[in-house]
């Protein structure tokens, strides 16, 4: 297949990172998080941000280069929440969830981007808004993320609505009265 002639080739994960293919891009990602490839942390964030590159290797990018660092790339982070791809959102979501000590802006930060002024969700796509709830839930500060259990809450999908009934105990649990 044209995977194997391309790496029989002598081509570097640069070279990878570097094609035209997106897919072939893609797979060089994939081999950096494979290989711990840490020198080439810079060029993953960059793709995890560039909307010049596909949809799928922002996303991919995005997921590496979290397990690539020792501290994690908040800002990088807070710029994918931005990202016209909701699984890009979404992973960025995953990423600042696994961050174990997440400064307690980030509250303010997701719940910004999650709704507006008046409480009202400005994420559309459900599967981004459980990805809010969940992440709220485990790094989530009260009462900071009130005003935005209380607009997931309200969303239109059920699962949305109870993803946000379960971080809210999660965030109690962690902060009892």
């Amino acid at each position: 297949n044209s995977f194997e002639r391309f790496s029989e080739s002598g081509e570097t994960v640069a070279d990878y990172l570097s094609n035209p293919i997106w897919f072939i891009r893609n797979i060089g990602v994939k081999l950096v998080g494979a290989y711990g490839l840490a020198e080439l942390a810079d060029n993953i964030r960059f793709k995890s941000t560039d909307y010049s590159e596909a949809p799928i290797v922002r996303r991919n990018s995005l997921r590496v280069l979290h397990e690539l660092l020792d501290e994690p790339d908040f800002t990088t982070y807070y710029t994918a929440l931005q990202d016209p791809y909701w699984e890009t959102r979404t992973q960025a979501l995953k990423n600042i969830a696994d961050t174990a000590d997440s400064p307690n802006s980030v509250t303010e930060t997701l719940t910004d981007s999650l709704i507006n002024k008046q409480g009202v969700l400005i994420e559309r796509n459900f599967e981004v808004q459980l990805g809010y709830a969940e992440t709220l839930g485990r790094v989530g500060v009260h009462p900071g993320c009130v005003r935005a259990f209380t607009a997931l809450g309200n969303a239109a999908n059920w699962l949305v609505r109870a993803q946000a009934a379960i971080a809210i105990t999660h965030v109690s649990s962690r902060f009892p009265a």
